[in-house]
């Protein structure tokens, strides 16, 4: 799949190019989100389904700005400004929301993984408030 996307890509221009990486992004992005949901709907830790909220949340809110980004780019980054009001920067904000959601979806693959392996664990906050995953079978630093 790599292979043949990356040599439409590199022998395409223009409006086939354009779409060839949104299917090729689109379809894996869906089946890996589809794969997260299939963990969420098996697992029964608590844990899990809340990094599943947090990360489709995430998720949802950036795809929404993205979409106005997308859809509104003229007005959001050209006319607001000539308002003399904020450019919110939405596709920005996309970049880290989406980030924070799948950040949290791998941590619930993970900590999913964990769990299957009989490994205990549980999430943990550092560098100011960032949930990371930390074995419990041995006593934390």
């Amino acid at each position: 799949h790599g292979a043949l996307v990356s040599l439409l890509a590199l022998f395409t221009r223009g409006r086939v190019e354009f779409w060839t990486f949104q299917v090729s992004f689109s379809t894996t992005e869906f089946y890996g989100l589809y794969r997260v949901w299939r963990i969420h709907r098996r697992s029964r830790n608590e844990s899990v389904h809340r990094l599943f909220r947090w990360g489709m949340g995430f998720y949802l809110v950036a795809i929404a700005l993205w979409t106005v980004d997308t859809h509104l780019c003229s007005f959001v980054s050209v006319t607001l400004p000539a308002w003399g009001l904020f450019n919110p920067q939405l596709h920005a904000v996309w970049h880290v929301l989406v980030s924070l959601g799948f950040y949290s979806l791998v941590l619930l693959i993970a900590y999913d993984r964990f769990d299957v392996l009989g490994v205990r664990a549980g999430l943990d906050r550092r560098f100011g408030g960032i949930p990371v995953l930390a074995r419990r079978d041995r006593p934390l630093p």
